[in-house]
């Protein structure tokens, strides 16, 4: 637990910072050992100038407080100006000013990418203390108490590696690290069962979709053509050889009981977002981005603002039933959809288009499930185009998508059916959470103790 005595004796040598809040926020009591973080760690300072392979794309890594470290995208050397830091499995890296939220990471095989910016602190682990046990630590309730106590600067905190290596932890030995590490993983598995239970949900809402549509799905949508082939001019949407081979993947649509309709039969209006550089200063009117649309919804975690005196902002004030599309992301993201419903002042960023839906005809919520589905996958995968690792689709061909369309009254009837299935997977997802959290707190509790007096 934490060490708050009131009376301590120090001696001069072991003082590392001249600072009583910083002596007692690095004094911690356990069961086991506590030791600097510096004594069992390296800083990996070596760079590598990218820049001078101009023409090679560089996978670039990620961090943030609610995935740790991702693969973030990949950039030719020419449109980088630094040396990045090469990050191999079992690094940890932390932004040193967010690092008080939880901005660390840990690379592990699911992350592909490599190079990481020089503005995150890398190091390792020696033989005596596992990655996976110190992200854990780092990650906790009682260690980011202590963390907010370490961060140093009047305006902008930060927590150097310096003052992060003169930080005491727990250090069991490496048997007891292995043993406490399977517990938690053994009280994830749970928390897992039930988050495999909600995505099949969320993959059975494309498959009921298509069922109330009348569809019949082919058991692949991809067709491998050889030989010499020959068309209509008049047959060619999009003068692309990926085009021209794949275009009749989309054929099983055709099998729909409904009318089939071009996206420009509904859409009244489309629009590109601002392109002003936002900040994360809560100050001003809030901006969504392509990271704020997940799995059909908005998503307000991690928000940008822009200053509410921003020059023609009324133009890109967000209306309740708007449809957010994303024109520009990785292929497997690119057309990306949410419908805002949220209460207050919002704008949207230049790579989301605002498209406004003729709800006369058409309910904006059957679109967005469309979206989601294979009937429509299937068909922006065709039109997308791949440049630097992105793809990117733009107005036309947006307009050009082919929707089955049932009667409004029977959009609904399909609309509520498929609600009733993504709220039973958000019940599942909210549980799987709450599962992970009381894993971490039962991990916390072996290495720390039960009862920790946290300060807030």
């Amino acid at each position: 637990m934490v060490n708050n005595c009131l009376l301590k004796t120090v001696r001069f040598v072991d003082t590392k910072q001249w600072n009583v809040k910083h002596f007692f926020a690095t004094s911690i009591i356990s069961r086991y050992p506590t030791e600097s973080i510096g004594k069992h760690t390296v800083h990996i300072t070596e760079k590598t100038k990218l820049f001078n392979e101009p023409e090679k794309e560089h996978k670039i890594l990620g961090i943030s407080n609610e995935k740790g470290m991702f693969d973030a995208y990949v950039e030719l050397g020419k449109n980088i100006n630094q040396a990045y830091i090469y990050v191999e499995n079992g690094c940890l890296a932390y932004n040193p000013y967010r690092i008080n939220v939880g901005s660390i990471g840990l690379k592990t095989d699911l992350q592909k990418n490599e190079y990481i910016s020089p503005a995150y602190v890398v190091f390792k682990c020696k033989d005596t203390l596992l990655p996976e046990f110190l992200y854990l630590v780092l990650k906790s309730t009682v260690f980011n108490s202590i963390i907010r106590e370490n961060t140093t600067g009047s305006v902008r905190q930060t927590l150097s590696y310096d003052n992060l290596a003169v930080i005491n932890i727990p250090v069991p030995s490496i048997e007891t690290q292995k043993q406490l590490l399977m517990t938690y993983h053994s009280a994830l598995k749970e928390a897992e069962r039930i988050k495999e239970e909600a995505e099949k949900l969320d993959v059975s809402i494309s498959d009921k979709l298509c069922v109330l549509l009348g569809i019949t799905l082919p058991e692949s949508n991809t067709k491998t053509k050889k030989g010499l082939h020959f068309l209509d001019f008049s047959e060619c949407e999009k003068w692309s050889v990926d085009y021209l081979l794949n275009k009749d993947s989309c054929d099983f649509i055709e099998t729909t009981k409904y009318p089939i309709v071009r996206a420009q039969y509904f859409i009244q209006e489309c629009q590109y977002g601002l392109s002003d550089k936002a900040t994360k200063e809560k100050v001003g009117i809030p901006v969504l981005r392509m990271n704020n649309l997940q799995k059909s919804n908005i998503d307000t975690s991690d928000l940008k603002y822009l200053p509410a005196n921003t020059k023609g902002m009324e133009r890109y004030l967000l209306n309740q039933g708007d449809l957010l599309f994303n024109r520009t992301n990785s292929k497997e993201l690119v057309g990306k959809t949410a419908v805002f419903s949220l209460k207050g002042k919002y704008v949207f960023a230049s790579y989301l288009i605002r498209v406004v839906i003729n709800q006369d005809i058409t309910d904006v919520n059957y679109i967005n499930y469309l979206f989601a589905s294979k009937i429509i996958r299937c068909q922006i995968d065709l039109f997308s185009r791949q440049i630097l690792g992105q793809a990117n689709i733009n107005v036309d061909e947006l307009k050009a998508l082919k929707f089955p369309l049932p009667s409004l009254s029977e959009q609904k009837k399909i609309v509520s059916l498929l609600k009733e299935i993504e709220q039973k997977s958000k019940q599942y997802l909210k549980r799987s959470k709450e599962l992970e959290e009381l894993a971490k707190l039962e991990f916390e509790e072996a290495v720390f103790g039960e009862t920790q007096e946290i300060r807030n």
